[in-house]
């Protein structure tokens, strides 16, 4: 109605528009998540495994925050982030005998 200043329309697809935006980044967050587990586990021995598994952590925990940031007051209907980022840059740190910085996480 937009004789009393509202767009449902135009509402509507700035939400669905912000879903898509937030579900690919949540997206590519997990790819970045399943990267740097795989250099946790089946690749440890690679060389220089260590640092390019927290490049793909941090490049995970930078598209996490900007997910959370684009989901702002559309959190309620978009859903909250999921921790695998964290969780995963927590395993890291434990697996690095980084205990405080693990929980920090």
């Amino acid at each position: 109605d937009e004789a009393n200043g509202m767009d449902i329309d135009g509402d509507l697809n700035s939400l669905n528009l912000k879903r898509f935006m937030v579900e690919t980044k949540r997206q590519l967050c997990a790819a970045y998540c399943s990267i740097g587990e795989l250099y946790l586990t089946d690749l440890c021995e690679e060389p220089d495994a260590e640092n390019s598994c927290e490049a793909a952590l941090k490049a995970a925990v930078e598209i996490d925050a900007s997910a959370q940031i684009e989901s702002g007051p559309f959190e309620s209907e978009i859903g909250p982030s999921p921790p695998d980022a964290l969780q995963t840059m927590a395993n890291l740190r434990l697996s690095q005998s980084r205990v405080a910085e693990a929980l920090d996480c």
